[in-house]
């Protein structure tokens, strides 16, 4: 009885692992969706500069900004605002439209890195899983057929540890990735969008107020924060414009931010091969262990 038991609950945990592995591949096929909203984006972005350059009318009315414009992060917002602006007072915004172009451009390559190094940790767990199972049930063979069909004299309950542990290893990863992520990568995405919107007001001749405007602080960004509240006090009290002095400080926070994605993915190989030592390579190491303990007594 408690063989059938045993026998339930293992398969019952194998078909958990790899629906595990099934949804985790399902999870980050969603980055691909996102690359292409992101590229529907740019292809708009093209579209619009396009008629620009051609002196065509840009309308930015509710029906054009809900079926041609995707929904993309802040994006979306400023590219209204605009639009809006260009209709009411004619300004230009092609300088400001290029310049996020030119972000989402490098915004993919980025998130294209971080996915290719999840799908690599990813496989390298199932490749590893897959090859330890093999070995599991080639010396279950070999054992049975030296021993006229007699079992190895492991209990199903090691099985069991160990399809937990794979399991648990993969659960461990995905959520220190995604906790990570959002301490490193996201606090970024709040001074983008400070500093996009300055950049849009400021190519329209407009002034941003960022009274109620509230952002992390981050020491790695402090020369950031510092400057952009010298430039925009410069322009409230000289009335200069800092449209490049802003695309200078886009392109620094990009390269920052370029940096701490590669200090999450060296985080992420440390943690990969740590995992992959406790949860995968000593669990295996302990089951032949207790492999050959078990067959030593047997004999």
């Amino acid at each position: 009885m408690n063989s059938t038991i045993y026998k339930f609950l293992f398969l019952n945990s194998l078909g958990f692992l790899f629906s595990l592995y099934f949804f985790v591949l399902v999870r980050f096929a969603n980055e691909k969706r996102d690359l292409n909203i992101r590229e529907k984006f740019i292809r708009k972005i093209n579209e619009l500069l396009i008629a620009l350059d051609f002196s065509l009318k840009v309308k930015a009315d509710t029906e054009i900004s809900s079926r041609d414009i995707p929904e993309y992060k802040f994006y979306t917002v400023i590219i209204l605002n605009l639009l809006e602006w260009n209709q009411q007072y004619g300004l230009d915004p092609k300088y400001t439209l290029k310049t996020i172009k030119r972000g989402l451009i490098r915004e993919g390559e980025i998130d294209r890195k971080v996915v290719k190094e999840i799908k690599a940790a990813i496989a390298h767990f199932l490749v590893i899983t897959l090859i330890t199972w093999g070995m599991i049930i080639c010396s279950q063979n070999i054992i049975a057929g030296m021993n006229a069909g007699m079992n190895s004299g492991i209990k199903w309950h090691m099985y069991i540890l160990l399809l937990a542990l794979h399991g648990g290893g993969l659960i461990i990863f995905i959520s220190l990735f995604l906790k990570l992520k959002e301490l490193k990568l996201k606090p970024y995405q709040a001074y983008f969008e400070l500093l996009y919107k300055n950049l849009a007001c400021a190519d329209s001749k407009l002034t941003f107020s960022s009274t109620n405007y509230s952002y992390p602080s981050m020491v790695a960004l402090q020369h950031i924060d510092e400057r952009l509240k010298m430039l925009m006090q410069y322009q409230q009290e000289v009335g200069v414009s800092i449209v490049d002095d802003l695309r200078e400080l886009i392109d620094e926070l990009w390269f920052v931010y370029h940096d701490a994605l590669e200090s999450l993915a060296r985080v992420l190989t440390i943690i990969k091969f740590s995992i992959i030592i406790v949860f995968y390579l000593l669990p295996y190491f302990i089951y032949l262990f207790v492999f050959f303990l078990a067959n030593m007594k047997l004999e």
